[in-house]
């Protein structure tokens, strides 16, 4: 008797399984493989093929990052893979535009002075091509401000959060003339209902210009005062707040999410990237530890120790615990948990990288590609 005739079936399994293996940071594997035939681009394109994909590899990959140019033009992106980048440079009407922030696939740019506060702001998806725009938050409090965007989704695991709902968390300063002191005034827009909402309020000699921040479960935190101070927002619980960073803090300091989910800063002093973890000690009082000294020249691919005189981080993708430095030579990636840094860059002259992170596959990129027999 002739055994059933199963090996067509066999045969998709077992490509499933192996595309199921592509590395997720070198997104144009996924995309060639899906113009290699029909059968293919049928399995890389199927939601269920695609969901138990993201949950495989977990964590959204590192695309590259943004930073901004000092002559008021469009933001830059400078890609992290080796091919060719998914990511479109930006494009949008006017010149004046500043990236804040990047996170959960999306990136947040603002319209206007940085010191004036911004006319308005657009939540840009590079992946999807999808804009929002967003109005210019309300009131005089706008003085050197800093903005955060975040997915709006309560217990999502932010792997594919592309068309869901976000919010964008704006810090503004404001001098009160009747009080004699600084305001820090946090400001909350909501998707969903369209509107910027007044949220908590902080009685702090400062402005809150900042280069880096770092969301841990639904607390932001943003760098003041050239990194000597953090400012901490509890996003449920409505509340702003601010403590020191260590002694040793100050501009070029990056904040980071630790592996047991504490709030981490780095800086390079000297030859060495010098690394603490903020938490509770044994008498129950919350300071920082420090808890790592990486020597530059223990870093492979790094370049030699005279070419890292006057590295600097510039930059820190605060979920993945991989940072950016930059050399004379060029822009480096450095991961914590390999060891390894590796060159993404020529010299840039920039104060910042905003890290980008998204899955980039054969779905997000359907309109933009051939059909397999065209590609042939």
């Amino acid at each position: 008797m002739a055994p059933p005739r199963r090996q067509p079936e066999l045969i998709e399994d077992a490509i499933s399984e192996i595309l199921l293996r592509a590395l997720p940071d070198e997104p144009a594997e996924l995309v060639r493989a899906s113009l290699a035939c029909k059968l293919w681009r049928r399995i890389l394109t199927d939601p269920v093929f695609l969901r138990r994909y993201r949950e495989f590899h977990r964590t959204p990959p590192l695309l590259g990052f943004f930073h901004n140019l000092k002559d008021g033009r469009t933001p830059r992106f400078v890609p992290t893979t080796t091919a060719s980048s998914p990511v479109p440079q930006p494009e949008f009407d006017g010149h004046d535009w500043w990236a804040y922030d990047c996170r959960h696939g999306r990136v947040l740019l603002g319209l206007g002075s940085r010191r004036d506060g911004p006319d308005g702001f657009v939540v840009w998806d590079p992946i999807t091509g999808d804009q929002h725009r967003l109005p210019r938050p309300y009131g005089d409090w706008h003085l050197y401000g800093t903005s955060a965007v975040l997915c709006a989704v309560a217990s999502c695991n932010h792997r594919n959060c592309h068309a869901g709902p976000f919010n964008v968390v704006y810090m503004g300063s404001y001098y009160d003339d009747i009080a004699g002191c600084w305001i820090i005034q946090a400001s909350v827009y909501s998707s969903e209902t369209g509107m910027w909402a007044k949220s908590a309020s902080l009685d702090f000699n400062c402005t809150c210009y900042s280069t880096s921040r770092a969301l841990i479960g639904d607390v932001l935190y943003f760098t003041i005062l050239g990194g000597k101070r953090i400012l901490q927002y509890e996003l449920n619980k409505n509340c702003l707040s601010v403590f020191d960073s260590p002694d040793m803090c100050e501009e070029g300091a990056f904040l980071m999410q630790m592996e047991d989910g504490s709030i981490g800063i780095s800086r390079i002093r000297g030859s060495s990237i010098y690394l603490w973890s903020r938490n509770v000690n044994p008498e129950g009082v919350v300071g920082w530890v420090q808890c790592k000294v990486i020597g530059l020249d223990k870093i492979k691919m790094l370049p030699p120790d005279d070419c890292c005189n006057g590295a600097y981080i510039f930059g820190s993708a605060d979920n993945i615990g991989v940072m950016f430095i930059r050399t004379y030579l060029g822009v480096f990636t450095f991961d914590f948990k390999s060891g390894q840094a590796r060159k993404v860059s020529k010299p840039i002259k920039c104060c910042a990288a905003i890290p980008f992170t998204s899955f980039y596959t054969p779905d997000c990129a359907s309109k933009k590609l051939p059909s397999p027999v065209e590609a042939h």
